[in-house]
């Protein structure tokens, strides 16, 4: 797994937009989280919303704050609208996405039209994304599952999964959150070490403290904006 999704803007910069893991405190019961029925559930809906806040702990925070809007209809279409804010910067930084399989459609700034082509490492590090049971897996992965105490979140009692995650560029620990009879996840919360939000110097970690949620679930009003044809 790598949960750092790069970015490319159109004059060629590129971006550290984030890190994707989850904080909390393992508890001493070993129950794996039930990875592949998360996948199963998300691939059972025609849409979904992701939206994903990291504030780092350094002062003053860098803040980053991303909206996805998942569509499944032909195929998986994923819109991704990014915040940056790195620590003592200016203006904010965003960005749009529009992908679909391996072809990448991206405006900076969001005003600008749409320029499209492809590019397999953001189609797939943005929809392994919206999905833990992607984030949370891949080559040089080390991830341990434990029982959690459960959460209510928007009023469903959610099953707690923390978990302790090695990944060769981050680390961190989580609690992801899962709603019992549908398996499809509520919340993720986590404090990680990783690259850092935003313009950087090479090679700069920083700590985050990132928040995911999904909800909307097959919400028809949910759209993915128009972009240039192939």
């Amino acid at each position: 797994m790598n949960r750092i999704r790069r970015i490319s803007i159109n004059f060629g910069v590129p971006l550290v937009v984030g890190v994707t893991l989850a904080g909390g405190n393992a508890s001493a019961a070993t129950s794996p989280a039930p990875l592949p029925a998360i996948a199963r559930a998300l691939a059972g809906l025609t849409r979904y919303q992701v939206d994903y806040s990291a504030r780092g702990t350094q002062r003053p925070p860098s803040l980053q704050k991303d909206v996805y809007v998942v569509v499944r209809r032909g195929g998986l279409r994923i819109d991704r609208l990014t915040s940056m804010h790195p620590s003592g910067a200016g203006d904010n930084t965003v960005i749009e996405d529009v992908i679909s399989g391996s072809r990448a459609c991206e405006r900076y700034p969001v005003t600008a039209p749409f320029a499209c082509g492809v590019n397999r490492s953001l189609a797939h590090s943005i929809t392994a994304a919206v999905d833990p049971a992607s984030a949370l897996s891949g080559k040089g992965v080390s991830v341990q599952f434990h029982a959690a105490a459960a959460k209510k979140v928007d009023g469903v009692t959610c099953a707690g999964y923390s978990f302790v995650l090695h990944a060769p560029t981050e680390h961190g620990t989580g609690v992801l959150y899962l709603a019992p009879k549908s398996n499809l996840p509520c919340e993720e919360d986590a404090r990680v070490v990783g690259p850092a939000i935003g313009p950087a110097v090479a090679g700069a970690t920083q700590t985050l403290i990132t928040t995911w949620s999904w909800h909307r679930f097959n919400d028809p009003k949910l759209k993915i904006p128009a972009v240039p044809a192939s």
